[in-house]
This record gives C-alpha cells, sequence and structure tokens, in this order.
C-alpha cells in the first residue's frame, strides 16, 4: 500500500483504477480544474450517450484496441509493444480520413443542436 496523489492508501492496482466518481478525485479535480471538468454528476455535465466528438473518442482507441487485440497478446510487455507499434504504423492517409470524419461530425453535432447524430454519420 502507498498514499497516492489524492492521499487515499492504495494499492497499484487500486490507484490504476481509481474511480473518477471517487469523492477524492473530483475533490481534486473541482481544486485542479478550478470546477471547469467535464463528468457524471460534475460541474459541467456529462450529458448522457454524448456523440463521440473528437478524434480520440471516435478513431484512436477503438484503432489501436482493435489492432492489440487482433491476436491476443501473450504477456502484459508483449501488449505494451503492441500498444507502442500500433501507434507508430498510424498514416497519414488515416489522419486525412479522421480530419474528414471530424468536420462532418462537427457540422452535424451543429445541425442537431448538440444531440445525439451519429445515426446520420
Amino acid at each position: 500500500m502507498s498514499t497516492c496523489k489524492l492521499g487515499c492508501m492504495c494499492t497499484s492496482n487500486m490507484m490504476a483504477h481509481l474511480s473518477h466518481y471517487h469523492n477524492r478525485v473530483r475533490n481534486y479535480l473541482d481544486t485542479w480544474s478550478n470546477n471547469r471538468w467535464i463528468g457524471r454528476d460534475g460541474p459541467i455535465s456529462w450529458p448522457p450517450r454524448s456523440p463521440d466528438m473528437t478524434p480520440m473518442d471516435f478513431f484512436l482507441w477503438s484503432y489501436v484496441k482493435q489492432e492489440v487485440y487482433r491476436y491476443p497478446p501473450s504477456t502484459s510487455e508483449n501488449m505494451k509493444e503492441r500498444i507502442k507499434d500500433d501507434f507508430l504504423n498510424i498514416r497519414e492517409h488515416m489522419l486525412r480520413e479522421v480530419q474528414r470524419s471530424f468536420i462532418q461530425r462537427l457540422r452535424l453535432c451543429i445541425q442537431h443542436g448538440g444531440d445525439i447524430f451519429e445515426q446520420f454519420l
């Protein structure tokens, strides 16, 4: 057990999975961001089923997950290496498509007043 940045007594596994909904995390975010963080019951509400607007949401994480788990990783080190390799394998044409999709998502979000729009993609 060790003390994390939030003053909790945590194992390293607990620290890796500390919920953003934990009171100490929320208090830290309130202090660190001057009450300007977005989250469930936070100062700025995160709407349920909000659209995936950022390239990290709609492209990067799904791409890396798909590539990493194409074949089951044999060890945690193997998984880490695959993640690094997958980031390095992102090509310019992929990023152009992400940019096009991002602009399309922004336009649809505006057209639909911020409501869910992904069914129109």
